[in-house]
């Protein structure tokens, strides 16, 4: 009888929409695992408003939520559930009388647990970590109407819930999952009994769980936005006359731009030299295309240039060539037959800001960042080569101006180097960025050919404006965008609207993205809101490991909002 009357309870408040009696409210969506497309039951979903939560509901098993009857204004959504990386969307609009619909991709998680020994009543059997696979697929047996064997044999009652535990092999990953599985499994089956290691005790039951070495990591949250990738809106905000300012602040004109598309018949052409030079010859802009085959030229950007530009793909010796009108843009694709293969070495650089405004927030920082170089060498050392570079850069007048350490292979040295740093000096709000920048991109040995190379640029104050500084900016702007370097901003509590939009023309510029931390960890002082549309906030270290993926996968960043 419950049952029924559950499912009449929506069928009747649809009736009543539908008929006009009811004029509320209302924000739903449904919630999907990202690789399977499939909907998520039981997700616990949060309404949130400048920090405080205003109510909460959980998804049906179709992965369907609802929220009615909610008053006016912008709130946070956030998504969470064991196994699963929790997603915060910010700045979502309810207006008065209007349904919004908010759909949700979540991403399962996976990280390891390492060795777990489980011990019944009725045997001595062990169920042993062998490999480190998604939560998502671990429990299929538990959750899933079926069964499922590894090693032993895994049944179902018909409603899913047995899970009969003989000798097999299973993974379990993270330790929330971990323990979800842990409390089903004494609810269900009342034999099986799950202790610690540290516990010692005479049941046989061990966890050897070794934790990762930066279990701290994990508590700074962010958010990631692609101006090259929501050029109308980059391009819309800066004819604002709130905005337009800051191109006259900082001497950037980045509005005529040319994208081209390089690719070896059906292959993309990756990390191949793009110029954009004048009738006379003259490069006007440089740069190298992208892991999508994608560059991003510039015209007019720190001068007046001519009307006909030529396009030129390769080097000196090899090389196509097309004039180009007037038509920023315009998608332009080339298809230049004698592009070979990057290298396939990763650089990764790390300039941080290491004065004493980002003693808030520098030692998570610095677990953030050394959970994202061991996660990264640890994923990618089979495919890659990836080569580490930390430095950090104060004010002048300060005990050291920028505190430079070369590109290494070795993991360990690049995490000493990176643990050795704390926040001290500085004094006034501006700090010496154009010296860590140009140390940054002139002063190291960058390779010369890579599947990617990525400077992570932490700071929270902008450089003293003067003219000089301003050239030196400009200048090495330039040089970074010829060396296929892309520049990404992370920026922290204190960054105001004129270093954000600073941050943002550096990496636009040089195909970067810009990537900021917000006030969801509560850690730290306050992070502006940027000027940007809709975005997901994650925890800082698993978003810029997507991010450095991002910039390895071979998809298209023009058709991703």
């Amino acid at each position: 009888m419950k049952t029924l009357i559950f499912l009449f309870i929506p069928l009747f408040a649809t009736l009543a929409l539908g008929f006009g009696f009811i004029e509320t409210t209302t924000i739903s969506g449904i919630v999907k695992d990202k690789t399977t497309g499939e909907p998520i039951p039981f997700a616990l979903i949060s309404l949130e408003q400048k920090g405080i939560l205003v109510t909460k509901s959980t998804t049906d098993f179709d992965g369907r939520y609802s929220f009615k009857e909610i008053t006016e204004g912008l709130y946070d959504l956030k998504v969470s559930l064991a196994g699963f990386k929790t997603l915060i969307r910010s700045g979502v609009e309810i207006k008065k009388g209007e349904s919004t619909v908010e759909d949700f991709l979540l991403e399962t998680t996976t990280e390891k647990l390492s060795e777990v020994t489980v011990i019944t009543e009725e045997s001595d059997y062990a169920v042993t970590k062998e490999s480190e696979v998604s939560f998502a697929d671990e429990v299929t047996g538990f959750f899933s109407r079926g069964s499922r064997s590894s090693a032993g044999k895994a049944s179902s009652d018909g409603e899913g819930r047995a899970y009969d535990m003989t000798p097999a092999t299973i993974s379990l990953s993270e330790s929330a999952p971990a323990k979800m599985y842990k409390e089903e499994s004494r609810r269900e089956h009342k034999s099986v009994e799950i202790k610690s290691l540290k516990a010692e005790r005479e049941s046989k039951v061990k966890l050897m769980a070794e934790p990762e070495k930066y279990s701290t990591a994990g508590k700074l949250t962010a958010g990631n936005w692609s101006d090259n990738g929501n050029w109308d809106f980059f391009t819309d905000v800066l004819k604002k006359s709130d905005w337009s300012k800051m191109k006259d602040t900082w001497k950037f004109n980045p509005e005529e731009r040319y994208v081209i598309k390089v690719k070896n018949g059906k292959d993309i052409a990756q990390d191949v030299p793009v110029k954009l030079k004048d009738r006379s010859g003259k490069i006007i802009w440089e740069t190298r295309t992208d892991n999508k085959g994608e560059a991003f030229l510039f015209a007019n950007m720190f001068q007046k240039d001519e009307t006909v530009f030529d396009v030129e793909v390769g080097d000196k010796t090899n090389f196509i060539s097309q004039t180009l009108g007037r038509t920023p843009d315009k998608i332009i694709e080339l298809d230049f037959a004698s592009a070979s293969k990057p290298s396939k070495v990763l650089d990764i650089m790390f300039m941080i800001d290491a004065t004493g405004s980002m003693g808030d927030e520098m030692g998570y920082i610095s677990d953030e960042l050394n959970d994202v170089i061991s996660r990264v060498k640890r994923t990618q050392q089979q495919m890659l080569t990836v080569r580490v570079s930390n430095n950090v850069y104060r004010d002048k007048g300060d005990d050291y101006v920028v505190r430079s350490y070369p590109f290494t292979e070795n993991v360990s040295v690049a995490l000493a180097q990176l643990n050795e740093q704390s926040a001290g000096g500085g004094g006034d709000y501006e700090e010496a960025v154009e010296e860590g920048f140009e140390d940054a991109i002139k002063n190291h040995e960058w390779s010369s050919s890579a599947s990617a190379r990525l400077m992570f640029f932490v700071l929270d104050a902008p450089p003293h404006l003067t003219d000089e500084n301003i050239k030196k900016i400009q200048e090495v702007t330039k040089i970074a965008a010829a060396k296929g370097i892309r520049v990404i901003p992370v920026a922290s509590s204190g960054v105001d609207k004129n270093t954000e939009f600073l941050m943002r023309f550096l990496s636009v510029s040089t195909g970067g993205t810009y990537v900021f931390l917000t006030d969801h960890s509560g850690i730290g002082n306050s992070h502006i809101e940027p000027t940007i549309g809709k975005y997901d906030v994650e925890y800082l270290n698993d978003l810029l490991v997507e991010v450095i993926n991002s910039y390895l996968q071979e998809d298209d960043l023009l058709t991703k909002k």
